[in-house]
């Protein structure tokens, strides 16, 4: 009867902790966080990491990569996560921002609309490629490549620069005695090319003004339809010699469009590209003859490349 009884007593034991173990039962302790980011999927906005200000909380660093604990959180609190437009947008703009200056070099292409002021005996030049009662009269204005080197970027940077260019002019000549057009017609190549120093002042990262000048010379070809080959004045050439200067007003598209400093870094060395508003004064002429000259201002549009 005794162990009858033993047994009964060993049963209720075992049946009574298996229903304990079955049981969720939770005890706390004074001052324990009860609930946890990383247990529910809903959190509020009385989660003690948000009254600390511990966003790194939030995230949960598995195997590498970065996973936010709530989509909830990231839009109350602008956690930018990898991957979305918010974070290619702030990477783009700080790639901006680290390639500001940091250039050595840079290649220009500007056009130049003609407007300079062209002084020849009898006014032939006018009279043959700025006819505008004639079609045949044609002026290209001026295409210049240019070449610029930095050797000091600060708040003024200072450089050297040089300038090749290319213009070309057409037109039918006229007759001096009773200005009709004539038959033949008249081309003219001008080839300038300069070498200049110049400084540049940058008005924060989005617009500079740059400013420079130094000597020039300018080839002059002049080829008349009316004679032949081999004739002595087939083909006039000369040069002409003075000084130029520049000056641009240059607005910095990569910086105002990140997007643009991404692409142009990933696929190039071109670490800023600008669009610049440029003027342009030469004055030249020929020391051994006053029969041609040139001089005055003309403005034009170019494209700079700054390059590392």
């Amino acid at each position: 009867m005794m162990k009858k009884n033993n047994f009964f007593l060993i049963l209720a034991v075992f049946l009574s902790v298996s229903v304990l173990a079955d049981t969720d039962v939770e005890q706390n302790l004074p001052g324990q966080i009860t609930e946890s980011p990383y247990e529910s999927s809903e959190l509020s906005n009385s989660s003690p990491y948000l009254e600390n200000g511990i966003k790194e909380n939030l995230l949960d660093k598995v195997e590498g990569t970065t996973e936010v604990a709530s989509d909830e959180w990231t839009k109350n609190y602008e956690v930018k996560s990898e991957g979305s437009e918010n974070y290619l947008e702030y990477q783009n703009t700080e790639l901006a921002k680290d390639l500001f200056q940091k250039a050595d070099s840079l290649i220009a292409f500007t056009y130049l609309y003609d407007t300079f002021t062209y002084n020849s005996k009898g006014d032939i030049f006018e009279r043959t490629f700025r006819n505008k009662d004639s079609a045949k009269s044609v002026q290209s204005g001026y295409f210049l490549l240019s070449y610029q080197s930095m050797f000091y970027r600060g708040a003024l940077d200072f450089f050297w620069k040089t300038n090749g260019g290319l213009s070309f002019n057409t037109g039918r000549g006229r007759f001096t005695d009773n200005g009709e057009l004539s038959r033949t017609s008249f081309n003219l190549w001008l080839l300038p090319a300069d070498l200049m120093i110049g400084t540049k002042i940058n008005l924060g990262r989005y617009v500079g003004l740059s400013l420079s000048g130094g000597p020039l010379a300018i080839g002059v070809i002049l080829n008349r339809s009316d004679r032949e080959q081999g004739d002595s004045d087939k083909n006039v050439r000369q040069v002409l010699t003075g000084y130029a200067a520049e000056g641009s007003l240059d607005f910095s598209l990569s910086q105002m469009i990140p997007s643009w400093a991404m692409y142009l870094k990933t696929n190039s060395e071109v670490s800023d590209f600008s669009l610049s508003l440029t003027a342009r004064m030469m004055d030249a002429s020929n020391s051994k003859s006053d029969e041609f000259s040139i001089s005055g201002t003309s403005v034009g549009l170019g494209f700079k490349f700054e390059l590392l």
